[in-house]
């Protein structure tokens, strides 16, 4: 399920999470919430940490991992809403696992 996100914030069973980044997408899957946050807003010339997924006490669980190791890779938006896929800026559609952030499959794109 799509949530609401407001700058820093996104809005998990009626009550904002804030965060120092600034939030471009969320989604709940279950008891886990998937935040991607503004890949601007990390240091270049590097992969961008910016999916990571929070318990529902936004307790962090981890960073997803990148499927491959360049600058351009950074997370901009969450392809599905019922299973955890997401698009990478280095052209790739990425299947992640929900319990490790690890990768169980990448598609390139372009």
């Amino acid at each position: 399920m799509k949530l609401e996100t407001e700058s820093q914030r996104v809005l998990v069973s009626n009550q904002w999470w804030r965060f120092a980044e600034r939030v471009t997408e969320a989604i709940q899957l279950g008891d886990r919430v998937f935040v991607i946050f503004d890949y601007m807003g990390f240091p270049q010339g590097r992969p961008a940490p910016n999916l990571r997924a929070y318990d529902l006490h936004q307790k962090l669980l981890w960073t997803a991992a990148h499927p491959v190791d360049r600058p351009a890779a950074a997370y901009v938006n969450f392809l599905s809403e019922t299973s955890l896929v997401a698009w990478n800026f280095a052209c790739f559609r990425c299947t992640l696992d929900e319990a490790s952030g690890e990768i169980i499959e990448a598609q390139f794109t372009k």
